[in-house]
């Protein structure tokens, strides 16, 4: 399960935002072998800072169609509300960083100034 905290603070200012990646067990979700991701985690585009919203939207899908939920990652305040998109791909140990990619609203042909792109990830 992935879990968006768009208003975590973690020393990069306010609403700098995390996703967590919970994992299923036969008795439900539990911590063990949990995930976090930030803009500042090692892979991952860009850098976190005031106001990003990283989780705003967030989602688990086989981008790739290799089998493996990837997961999509919104930051709806990213560039000054511009907002953006990030694709982690899923392997079997889980959630990497390797692949990552981040896209924008320009990237797509999508109203670019303040537009809130990657608030949404259906």
């Amino acid at each position: 399960m992935a879990v968006g905290a768009p208003g975590e603070e973690f020393g990069h200012g306010d609403a700098a935002g995390v996703v967590d990646i919970l994992r299923g067990s036969r008795t439900g979700l539990t911590g063990s072998g949990a995930q976090a991701f930030t803009q500042n985690t090692a892979g991952v585009p860009g850098t976190a800072e005031l106001g990003d919203t990283f989780g705003s939207a967030v989602r688990l899908l086989d981008i790739n169609g290799n089998g493996y939920a990837d997961l999509a990652a919104g930051a709806m305040g990213e560039d000054n509300d511009n907002g953006a998109v990030w694709e982690l791909r899923g392997r079997p140990t889980g959630i990497v960083t390797d692949a990552a990619l981040v896209f924008g609203g320009r990237a797509v042909g999508a109203p670019y100034a303040r537009a809130g792109f990657g608030a949404e990830t259906e």
